[in-house]
Formats: C-alpha cells, sequence, structure tokens
C-alpha cells in the first residue's frame, strides 16, 4: 500500500465536523478510512461514518424488546421461556419453594440449589418454633426447631416431625454377646449386640441397649414384668368376709399410658368373701416390660429369633371352708409391654421370627364350699401391648408382631355371677383391657383388646 500523503496546509479548507458524511476531502479506499482535516490536525475513521450522532431507534428479538421513538431507548428483559445463549431463566416462586430445577436462578428468600457439591462452608437452615411449622409439609423438608433446639425432618408419618439424632463419637466399643442362658445389661453401648441361637437371656422390666454397627437376634429374649396386679389379700377369721383389692384397682387397670410409662400396665385384683373359713384372693398380673434396641447400623431377627414382652396372667384363688361358702371372683390379667427397634440404616425380620407383646389372661372365678348360693366372675384379660419398628428399610410380615388381648376369666356359675361378687378388669394400655362380667357375658369376663403395631414411631 502507498503511503499516504497529506497536505501540509489545506488551503482553503473549511473546518467540517468531525465524521461527517457531507463533507470528506480525504478518502482513502486502501485501508476504508476517511480523513477529514479538522482546522487544526488531520482525524481518521472507518469509512461509513459512526462513532456520533444520536440514536433514535433500536429494534430486536424477544426475550428483548426495545421502545422506540426516544432519543433515550427504553429497554425491558422479558423472561426467557426456554434457556437460550445470553439469558437467564428465573425459577417461579413455587419452583423455587420446592428447588425443582437447581439449572433455574431462585429466590433466595424462597429457595437454594439443590447441588451443592462444590460449595464449601455451612447453609444455615430455615428456622422456627413448632407452631410455625408449615401448614402443608412435604416429605424431606428440614428446618431447626427453636423450641426443641434441634433440627428435624418431615417424614410423612403419623406425628412426621421427627428430631434429627445427634451421638456423641464414643470409639470402637466392645461387643455384647450372650452364648449362655442368662440376663442382658439393662444398658449400655456396644459396637454389636449378639443373641446366639438356642440361648435364652433375660432382660429386666427396662432395658435399653444401643449398637454401633449391628444388632443380631438369632435366639430368644424375654422381657421381665413391670407395673404388678392387685392383690386379692387373704381372709383367716372364720365368719368374716373381707375384701381384697377392689375392682378393677391394679396399678394402671382401666388406664391407657403414653409412651412415657414405656411398660404394660397389672390387672385388677379381685373382692371375695369365705365363710367360716379362710383363702386367699385372686391377685391381679403385672404388665409386661419394655425393651428399647437401637442400632446405628442395621438390625436382624433371625428365623429362631423371639422377643417377648407379654404381660402375666392373673393368679387363681382358694378358700378352706366348712360349713360356709366362698366367691372368689377372678383377677384381670396384665397388659402386654413394649418393644422398641430402632435403626439407622435397615432392619430385617425373618418371616419365622416374632416379636411378642400380648396381654394376659384374667383368672376364673371360684365357689366352694358346703354352701353355694352364688356364683363369682371371671376376671378381665389384659390389652395387648406395643410392638414399634423404626429404619428407613424394614422387611417384615405380618406374623412377626403378635399383640393380641390377653382371654377372659370364666364364671364360676351358670347364670352370671351375683354382681357383688364380679371379677376384676384386665390391665389397660396400648389395648384396652378386658372388663369383669357384669351380666352382659353370660360366662366368661371380656378379653383384652389386641395391642398395636407402629412404623416409624419414635419414643
Amino acid at each position: 500500500m502507498a503511503a499516504i500523503v497529506f497536505p501540509a496546509n489545506p488551503a482553503g479548507q473549511t473546518p467540517v465536523n468531525t465524521f461527517s458524511t457531507t463533507s470528506t476531502p480525504f478518502a482513502n479506499t486502501s485501508n476504508s478510512f476517511t480523513y477529514t482535516w479538522s482546522g487544526t490536525a488531520w482525524t481518521s475513521a472507518p469509512s461509513g461514518g459512526g462513532g456520533g450522532g444520536t440514536v433514535t431507534t433500536v429494534s430486536g428479538t424477544l426475550p428483548i424488546s426495545v421502545a422506540t421513538g426516544t432519543s433515550t431507548p427504553v429497554i425491558s428483559i422479558a423472561a426467557a421461556s426456554t434457556t437460550a445463549t445470553g439469558s437467564i431463566q428465573i425459577a417461579t416462586l413455587a419452583e423455587a419453594a420446592t428447588g425443582t430445577n437447581f439449572l433455574k436462578a431462585l429466590t433466595p428468600a424462597t429457595g437454594v440449589p439443590k447441588d451443592a457439591a462444590t460449595m464449601t462452608g455451612a447453609a444455615i437452615m430455615p428456622s422456627g418454633t413448632t407452631a410455625q411449622e408449615p401448614a402443608a409439609p412435604v416429605v424431606g423438608m428440614q428446618r431447626y426447631n427453636t423450641d426443641t433446639g434441634y433440627e428435624e425432618v418431615y417424614t410423612g408419618v403419623t406425628n412426621g416431625w421427627r428430631k434429627l439424632a445427634y451421638y456423641t463419637p464414643l470409639g470402637t466399643p466392645p461387643d455384647l454377646i450372650i452364648s449362655a442362658d442368662g440376663p442382658l445389661p439393662n444398658g449400655g453401648y456396644y459396637d454389636n449386640i449378639i443373641i446366639n441361637a438356642g440361648v435364652t437371656a433375660t432382660a429386666s422390666a427396662s432395658t435399653s441397649l444401643r449398637a454401633k454397627t449391628s444388632i443380631q437376634i438369632n435366639g430368644t429374649v424375654i422381657v421381665g414384668p413391670s407395673f404388678p396386679g392387685g392383690l386379692g389379700g387373704s381372709a383367716a377369721s372364720a365368719g368374716i368376709a373381707t375384701v381384697g383389692g377392689s375392682i378393677g384397682q391394679g396399678f394402671g387397670a382401666e388406664r391407657t399410658y403414653g409412651y412415657s410409662a414405656l411398660a404394660g400396665t397389672g390387672g385388677g385384683g379381685a373382692q371375695f368373701s369365705v365363710d367360716a373359713g379362710s383363702g386367699n384372693g385372686s391377685n391381679g398380673g403385672a404388665g409386661g416390660g419394655a425393651l428399647i434396641l437401637r442400632s446405628e447400623g442395621n438390625i436382624t431377627v433371625g428365623a429362631a429369633g423371639v422377643i417377648t414382652a407379654d404381660g402375666d396372667p392373673a393368679s387363681v384363688g382358694a378358700a378352706t371352708v366348712g360349713t360356709g361358702g366362698a366367691a372368689i371372683p377372678g383377677a384381670g390379667g396384665g397388659s402386654g409391654g413394649m418393644i422398641y427397634l430402632e435403626a439407622a440404616i435397615s432392619i430385617t425380620l425373618n418371616a419365622a421370627a416374632r416379636l411378642n407383646a400380648r396381654g394376659g389372661a384374667g383368672s376364673d372365678g371360684f365357689s366352694g364350699g358346703s354352701i353355694v348360693a352364688y356364683g363369682a366372675g371371671g376376671g378381665g384379660g389384659g390389652g395387648g401391648g406395643y410392638v414399634i419398628v423404626t429404619s428407613p428399610a424394614n422387611t417384615t410380615t405380618g406374623a412377626n408382631f403378635v399383640v393380641t388381648g390377653g382371654a377372659g376369666g370364666v364364671d364360676s356359675t351358670t347364670p352370671p355371677a351375683d354382681p357383688s361378687k364380679l371379677g376384676a378388669n384386665g390391665g389397660s394400655w396400648a389395648g384396652l383391657g378386658g372388663l369383669n362380667d357384669a351380666g352382659v357375658h353370660p360366662n366368661i369376663a371380656g378379653p383384652g383388646a389386641a395391642g398395636q403395631t407402629l412404623f416409624n414411631a419414635t419414643l
């Protein structure tokens, strides 16, 4: 390209507006630049103009639209319906609240990205009181409860807001292996808890054990009785009627307790009377105890595995009489106790495994002596207890759980017993205890109602 030669003094050239398109004294087509004398120096600009003037009209396509006819254009951005180069998608309020599409920008007040794998630091959870929990929660929601001081997650089951458990690291604890018949510890933290096949382990009325890795039950666990039944009393003076425990007044009989009781209730002790002799009244059965097993890993109950927390049956009274008579009504059976299994990973129950929390039977009424002028009613059966299984993954069958109520005791005579010689009521907890025979049941007192089996309920 030849050198551009500018006139040293373009005499007579009247200065014009820089970059003017109406007066172009010098153009170079080789490099497409236009040169203009400003009166003191040459200036340049690309051929075709630009660099000055007033914009009056701008056009475009969605999502960008531009107002026209103004010296300063007004530009508005419409929401992008699809992801396009140079556009930003904004989530709707519903999408932001649920985080259904983390590729869209979320409103900070209502949502957070689902994928935070590349982030460091910590997130602040939504918080509030129990009363401020969402009215229509969605499974998986998490929040910090300022009333309880715990984070909680919504599971969707009954009492669905569950607090997150906090475990204090304790290193690797020892194993607990029961290889011979004998007692279980009342409590403790172990790595593995194993009940070998063919072994019967006895637990106290209130036993709570935790395992770090696993719990394996291949033998039998018997949970001891809890609340005692009412006493029937005794009589040793001829011709004097003696009253033992009042009807239906066993420890907790006819009452329903929540989980705070953690065990079944005893049946009532019965009234009785003896003429010209001595005797012992029927005692109510004790309620079944509570066994709580928690594992930070798995719980497995094998084919020969059995856990029993039954209520005790009522005892049968007896009398020695001469020429008089005796009437000893039956006492109430104790209610079943509670078996609670909780595992952080899974619970597996073999189809032949059994978890029993059955109510005890009421005892029969007794009449005797030379004079049998009236009958004695049988005692009511105890109500069934609780079996609770809590884990993200449960493998069970309907036959695994046995929470039947106890049978009622039989009246000593027909027709029904004298109303003053009724049997006692059975103990109640998960299932109501059977009532004494008040003439409604001709020859047998009421059986206890079945207990309850619950999944993913927490203590």
